[in-house]
């Protein structure tokens, strides 16, 4: 099964204030930076989907892309984009572009549970206390040992993640990562080690990370 990455790319950087991607980061910008990340010789392919013509001429300049596709306003319609042009029968990662710091040995987890087949996504154990509010009072401190921080790339076969995503579209439901959308399907999921330093730029004083 030959193993895709998508690379979701296609937000407005709503939160930050300005172009997350461009930013700079060491020799280029958070997206270069990115699409760096994932030149390995047990990916096939590595897809990039975006909306702003400075990244997507980035991304047909940049080596490891071997598709650019337009995305949508909303993250599942730039997702589905994405795996339609993955070949039928693949498997696939798919990564925030605004998470530039995927080291190697992340990166070797997520392959080797590509190779497994498996349905899973990266992810850290809470440190600290977790409370469910209403308004501003405390409902419940849930035990945090039940919670993790869930990260990119989270992966499962191409065919199932896309029927996953057009489920949900049929459904009327709206997840906030990949993952949600396999567990609405009723796939089993699986964690897999991430890192601390795995970060996704979201808000202003994540500059403090470039």
């Amino acid at each position: 099964m030959d193993i895709y990455v998508l690379i979701a790319a296609s937000g407005i950087s709503r939160r930050m204030g300005e172009d997350k991607l461009l930013l700079p980061l060491e020799v280029g910008t958070v997206i270069e930076e990115t699409m760096e990340i994932f030149s390995h010789e047990k990916i096939k392919g590595v897809v990039l989907v975006c909306r702003d013509p400075v990244v997507e001429q980035m991304g047909r300049r940049h080596p490891n892309i071997t598709s650019v596709v337009k995305g949508g306003e909303q993250r599942a319609e730039s997702v589905m984009a994405g795996l339609r042009a993955i070949p039928e029968g693949s498997y696939v990662l798919v990564h925030d572009g605004a998470r530039p710091f995927l080291s190697d040995a992340a990166l070797e987890r997520a392959i080797e549970a590509a190779e497994k087949k498996l349905c899973f996504f990266l992810g850290i154990p809470l440190r600290d206390t977790l409370k469910e509010m209403e308004s501003h009072v405390v409902k419940r401190t849930p035990p945090r040992e039940h919670f993790v921080l869930a990260q990119t790339p989270q992966g499962a076969p191409r065919d199932l993640l896309l029927a996953a995503y057009e489920e949900a579209k049929r459904a009327g439901f709206v997840g906030t990562d990949d993952c949600s959308y396999l567990e609405f399907y009723g796939v089993e999921v699986v964690l897999v080690p991430g890192e601390e330093g795995n970060w996704k730029l979201t808000f202003p004083e994540d500059r403090r990370l470039l």
